[in-house]
């Protein structure tokens, strides 16, 4: 009814904070959905908090022209960003409610919703890392492994 509307719109001007978390699309043209459509995540500040909560949502991945065109016409929300909503009601974890998550309803909470079918590993190269003094040999074997380490810096 109007005045439920009105009610609500009072309530939002007013400065009282929503439940919602807000939709922010990532400025690198470079991070895409499947489509590419720009890629994203929902956020919802706690004023004054310096706590984080990072969710990164799962959704497995497709390999192969057959199973990416079937995923798209089954599940598109994990293909493109094109039809997310502008805001996103968390729950469970991700609520801002006290009753319903005691012990992180005062943290930021970022939702990254998953549309690129990777499993999060992403198609960049892994960087160079900087070299190490120079060790003895014995030393050296021990420490090289086939294992790489390597850090994704998204640039919002």
């Amino acid at each position: 009814s109007a005045a439920v509307k009105y009610q609500h719109l009072s309530i939002y001007k007013s400065g009282q904070q929503t439940d919602d978390m807000r939709l922010h699309f990532l400025k690198n043209t470079q991070v895409t959905c499947n489509d590419g459509t720009a890629a994203g995540f929902y956020l919802k500040e706690f004023r004054g908090s310096r706590r984080w909560l990072l969710f990164l949502e799962g959704g497995w991945c497709c390999y192969s022209k057959e199973t990416c065109d079937s995923r798209y016409q089954n599940t598109p929300r994990l293909m493109s960003s094109s039809g997310w909503a502008q805001t996103k009601r968390g729950t469970g974890i991700l609520s801002s409610q006290a009753e319903e998550n005691p012990h992180w309803y005062n943290a930021n909470i970022v939702f990254i919703p998953y549309c690129s079918s990777d499993v999060w590993s992403g198609t960049g190269p892994a960087p160079t890392l900087p070299s190490r003094p120079r060790q003895d040999k014995e030393k050296e074997r021990e420490t090289n492994t086939t294992a790489s380490r390597f850090f994704w810096i998204p640039q919002i």
